[in-house]
């Protein structure tokens, strides 16, 4: 209903008085100009990455979208928590992933994971909220890298442990069988 037609309307009613009229005019421009004025939001940029490693999180990103969307969006955990359960499920994700079938060293893997948590917490897909996304996003900026770097230690010590149990074992298992 256009502005013209509200106040003609409303001019029609002899129990209204003149201020009311200003009122609704006013009301009825303002929504006008929110729906109108109102910019769409958009993602922050974000570093741009190589050609590998940015096909690498194009194909990632999905499949992280699907598995964190539900718990960025909870009310219930603290950004910290969510935080850190969003880099451990990007940690698994870039372990597995391999680029034309080779896998990807170290150091592109820790820059695919950083840009693909900061791509996910800027997301308005992911977090609808733009209060909740940008409260998840300062807790990533925080605590993502350092985060990220403590789980690629304790991942390293793990394997490193776990090939050396091997060994042993396997040596034990050879030595027993040649007796």
């Amino acid at each position: 209903m256009s502005v013209e037609k509200a106040i003609e309307l409303a001019s029609a009613v002899p129990a209204i008085p003149a201020t009311s009229i200003t009122s609704i005019q006013s009301v009825v421009h303002v929504t006008q100009i929110q729906i109108d004025a109102r910019p769409l939001p958009s993602l922050p940029s974000l570093p741009a990455l190589p050609e590998r490693q940015s096909l690498v999180l194009d194909q990632l990103y999905e499949t992280a979208k699907q598995a964190t969307t539900s718990l960025l969006s909870a009310d219930s955990l603290s950004d910290a928590m969510k935080i850190g359960q969003l880099m451990a499920t990007i940690v698994k994700l870039v372990e597995k992933a391999s680029y034309k079938g080779e896998k990807i060293p170290g150091a592109e893997k820790k820059e695919i994971a950083l840009a693909l948590g900061k791509r996910l917490v800027s997301d308005p897909a992911v977090i609808p909220g733009d209060g909740l996304r940008s409260g998840v996003a300062a807790a990533y900026d925080l605590l993502g890298e350092s985060l990220l770097e403590t789980l690629l230690d304790v991942s390293r010590h793990v394997n490193t442990a776990i090939q050396q149990a091997a060994v042993s074992c396997c040596e034990a298992i050879l030595g027993a069988l040649k007796k």
